[in-house]
């Protein structure tokens, strides 16, 4: 499916998409936990979809039911007659973060699982995955690129030491594995970890479900624990948000409701970088700890008036797409100047946006990101491959439309 996207000053008010870092950790504890946990304000995007299927290879009962939030579920979750098997197979379908939290938490569940994947999954990096499985002697076996991945043994525990630029979502999963195992743990961050952020939340939530993890001078302790049945709301994801703060500095009129200002959603800065692009005439910003807002930046700053730079964004390349390649060759195709190295992007800003074509990528960011020039459009673009956006908002076009976007099926 390809969108148009039409000149249009959006104004209205919109709840805030539920975030999906939030849902992902909070279906995995919920799942981990003995009792019955409710779990409010979930949106069935194929990535928590991927993780809601794969957590029920746990043993957990997941049930739906429609929310009091229009459009939004809530998942009961019950342990109560929890059934394991010995070999299981998980879909992660595009889905980074239900790969990699899963490939620990089912390490630590013991028996046989497979992971398989679709799009450029297979290809995102295992590394740090593969040195745990072999400091614990997990046998694993791969296809021609990381996926499908068979894994048979038991995560055993003990001290781990992790690289700081490994991804988040390595020291999320192991972190969310490690109460299950007998004993006191230790994970060693070697150097200045990047993406503390998302680690943070993972340990607020983990919180959340009885569990705690105590910082060291560089790294974390925990010990064997018992996740604790709750109920919980799944609170507003900053990352969607924020392209309707990108069409609002473009003169849209836009209200956010459902936003946790005191979250620990590294994405949350969003509203500083923009205001820092819009005010600084030379600006740099290092989005080591917040990639999935670069495309969103990077397409303000192609408006805005100076020069704009983000650093440190080798991880965009490892994403659904290319990304620093993504948002480079769209902006050149919309006649932008950019400038793309091996981890950073610079675009000179000050453009007008007549007309062109933009290509997806089949990645979600990118199509949403390049629809929020709706407010500064002169004739139409066109977003190739929108439908996309499912893997995270799949009801990101019908919520432009209801803010006056002029938006239409090409």
């Amino acid at each position: 499916m390809d969108m148009k996207i039409s000149y249009s000053k959006l104004s209205g008010e919109i709840l805030a998409q539920p975030s999906k870092s939030d849902a992902h950790r909070k279906i995995i504890c919920a799942c981990l936990a003995e009792g019955i946990s409710i779990i409010d304000n979930v949106v069935l995007s194929k990535d928590i979809v991927a993780t809601i299927e794969g957590m029920k290879q746990s043993g957990a009962t997941i049930s739906l039911a429609k929310s009091a939030y229009l459009g939004r579920y809530v998942l009961t979750i019950d342990t109560k007659r929890r059934k394991t098997e010995d070999k299981r197979i998980i879909n992660c379908h595009e889905s980074g973060s239900t790969l990699r939290f899963l490939t620990m938490v089912f390490a630590a569940l013991g028996g046989e699982t497979t992971f398989i994947g679709e799009g450029r999954l297979p290809m995102r990096p295992l590394d740090e995955t593969y040195k745990i499985y072999k400091q614990d002697n997990i046998v694993y076996s791969n296809g021609e690129y990381n996926l499908p991945l068979t894994i048979k043994g038991d995560l055993k525990g003990g001290i781990y030491r992790i690289k700081s630029d490994v991804s988040s979502q390595y020291l999320s999963g192991l972190l969310m594995a490690l109460p299950l195992i007998p004993g006191k743990h230790q994970i060693i961050i070697n150097g200045n970890f990047e993406s503390k952020g998302y680690v943070d939340m993972t340990i607020d939530v983990m919180g959340q479900f009885g569990v705690k993890v105590e910082k060291t001078l560089n790294g974390y302790s925990i010990d064997n624990q018992y996740y604790q049945a709750t109920n919980a709301i799944i609170e507003g994801d900053w990352s969607n948000c924020g392209y309707f703060y990108v069409m609002n500095m473009l003169g849209s009129n836009i209200t956010v409701k459902g936003l946790n200002l005191k979250t620990f959603q590294p994405d949350s800065n969003i509203i500083k970088y923009l205001y820092q692009i819009k005010q600084e005439e030379e600006t740099i910003i290092d989005v080591s700890g917040c990639p999935d807002i670069a495309p969103a930046l990077a397409v303000y700053a192609a408006i805005a008036k100076g020069k704009t730079t983000l650093i440190n964004a080798q991880r965009l390349r490892k994403k659904e797409s290319d990304r620093l390649q993504a948002i480079s060759t769209n902006l050149q195709s919309l006649r932008v100047h950019v400038i793309e190295k091996k981890s950073e992007i610079t675009i000179i800003g000050n453009h007008k946006i007549k007309h062109g074509v933009v290509n997806s990528y089949n990645d979600h960011r990118i199509a949403m990101a390049f629809s929020s020039l709706a407010p500064v459009i002169m004739e139409q673009i066109v977003i190739k491959n929108a439908d996309c956006i499912n893997k995270s908002y799949p009801e990101f076009y019908h919520d432009l439309q209801s803010l006056g976007g002029q938006i239409s099926e090409y």
